[in-house]
């Protein structure tokens, strides 16, 4: 079992991305945490060194926005300088998409079709086709701090400084929101049988049928920021939260494995393989770890 853990990123002016095999094998990791329910697994071997293969530069930092990868090869990643770049596996520039707000914090999602989405410091949501044009952009009423979330029906999940969950169409139309009591600044999770998982700054992490209508809430002691939840193959759905601890909870919203403490605030993603989910945020003092069946 490997945890995808780190990609190698040269956060102030460039992207930097360590030695792989070949683009033939190279593996789709299309959106944050590599699929729709977030777990961050691959059954990829890891690189057996850690030697630069190529370096990128781009015209801004690349913060929290991490790089995706297609299944041709191809690296996409946002910086703060307002652009979506395209990346060849060889490390040529193949397009530069400019935007009206920054990049600084979503991460882009790739769909079957080629269109990648991202969410924009202006509240737009951004659709770029394989060649690196704009398809459409749907506004929302804040920020989008969030990397979007693309179900297997084609449909655009993502959240917002307004504190709604947006659910869009793949032809820019609007399917729903959802309401909650603050800001959204977590990436929506998918569960296996489609329902969305979101936190919210208001502590709670919600649970949203596909209709977009609410199932269950768990309330947490603090806001849930920057921690977007990951979703077991059996429902379970693995979190922090600011009062510092981890939560497992099940698809009917109830607590599993008990209050998990990490000794601090917990803004970092949970991410879940075949027997573990594990946690690395920024601010706790460690790392802490579930087992699941």
């Amino acid at each position: 079992m490997n945890i995808l853990r780190h990609t190698s990123l040269a956060l102030a002016l460039g992207l930097t991305i360590a030695a792989i095999t070949s683009p033939v094998s190279a593996r789709t990791w299309n959106m944050f945490h590599g699929n729709p329910q977030h777990t961050g697994y691959t059954s990829c071997d890891a690189p057996f060194d850690s030697l630069l293969d190529w370096s990128h530069a781009t015209t801004d930092s690349i913060v929290f926005s991490s790089p995706i990868v297609g299944p041709d090869g191809t690296i996409y990643v946002g910086n703060v300088g307002k652009e979506l770049v395209a990346i060849s596996f060889f490390g040529q520039r193949i397009w530069t998409f400019q935007a009206e707000g920054n990049f600084r914090y979503s991460t882009p999602a790739l769909a079957e079709d080629g269109t990648v989405y991202i969410g924009g410091s202006d509240g737009q949501l951004y659709a770029v086709d394989r060649n690196g044009n704009r398809k459409w952009t749907y506004q929302a009423g804040g920020p989008v701090r969030t990397a979007p979330n693309i179900a297997y029906d084609g449909t655009i999940y993502f959240g917002s400084d307004d504190g709604l969950l947006y659910a869009v169409n793949p032809d820019s139309t609007l399917k729903w929101t959802y309401p909650t009591a603050d800001t959204v600044r977590c990436s929506p999770a998918i569960g296996p049988d489609g329902t969305v998982f979101v936190g919210s700054n208001d502590g709670n992490l919600y649970a949203i049928w596909p209709n977009g209508s609410h199932r269950w809430s768990a309330t947490t002691g603090g806001p849930i920021k920057y921690c977007s939840p990951a979703v077991s193959d059996e429902g379970i759905v693995y979190f922090g939260s600011y009062d510092g601890f981890l939560y497992a909870v099940t698809g009917l919203g109830r607590r599993r494995h008990g209050l998990h403490r990490l000794g601090g605030q917990a803004p970092g993603h949970p991410g879940w393989g075949s027997r573990m989910g594990l946690l690395d945020g920024r601010d706790h003092h460690g790392i802490a770890g579930l087992l699941g069946r």
